[in-house]
C-alpha cells in the first residue's frame, strides 16, 4: 500500500483521497481499508501499520504515540481529529474491557507537563501514562491505527505534518 500515497514516519498519508483521478493505487487502498473517503478539504487520513523500526504493529508489544506540544493533532485541524485502533486484516474495532476503540478531540486526554500528548497502545495499562490515554491493543494480534484530521489546516494538506512514528516501548 505504500505506493498509494505519501509514506512518512511509517504512516501512510491519504493526501488526494476522495479525488482519485487515475491514481488506481490510492483508489484500491481506500477501498481495502474503508468504503469510501472524503476529499482532503474535509479530512485527511493517516494509516499506521508499522512501528518506528518498520515492524508490524502487534498487541504482543507496547507502543507509545507521542505528539510534541506544537504538533498535537488539535493544532493542525480546524475542526476535529480522531485516532482509531482496528484489527488486521479485517479492519474492525477490537473488543476490550474498557469498550474504548478510539480517541478524539473530546476524549479528555491528559497532557504531559511540557504540553506534549502521549497515547499508550499496549494490551494492558502502564503506570507511566494516565489510564485515560490508554488505547487497548489486541493481545498478540496485528492491528492498525487510523488518524483522521477533519478540516485540516494547509500544512496538513501540503504534507508538512504527519503523525509521529509509533515507538515501541521497552
Amino acid at each position: 500500500m505504500t505506493k498509494s500515497a505519501v509514506f512518512k514516519d511509517h504512516w501512510l498519508g491519504g493526501l488526494g483521497v476522495g479525488n482519485y483521478g487515475a491514481n488506481y493505487w490510492l483508489r484500491s487502498s481506500a477501498s481495502l481499508v474503508g468504503i469510501w473517503a472524503n476529499s482532503n478539504d474535509e479530512v485527511i487520513y493517516f494509516v499506521g501499520t508499522q512501528d518506528a523500526d518498520g515492524q508490524p504493529l502487534n498487541g504482543a508489544n507496547n507502543y507509545i504515540l507521542k505528539f510534541l506540544a506544537a504538533k498535537r493533532p488539535n493544532a493542525v485541524v480546524n475542526a476535529y481529529w480522531s485516532v482509531i485502533l482496528v484489527d488486521v486484516p479485517d479492519y474492525r474495532v477490537v473488543p476490550n474491557s474498557l469498550n474504548r476503540f478510539n480517541f478524539n478531540s473530546d476524549s479528555g486526554l491528559k497532557s504531559d507537563p511540557d504540553g506534549s500528548l502521549r497515547i499508550l497502545i499496549p494490551r494492558s495499562p502502564d503506570a507511566s501514562v494516565p489510564e485515560s490515554n490508554w488505547l487497548p491493543a489486541p493481545d498478540g494480534k496485528a492491528f492498525s491505527l487510523t488518524l483522521r484530521a477533519y478540516v485540516p489546516k494547509d500544512m496538513v494538506k501540503r504534507g508538512e505534518w504527519f503523525p509521529p512514528a509509533i515507538e515501541r516501548s521497552r
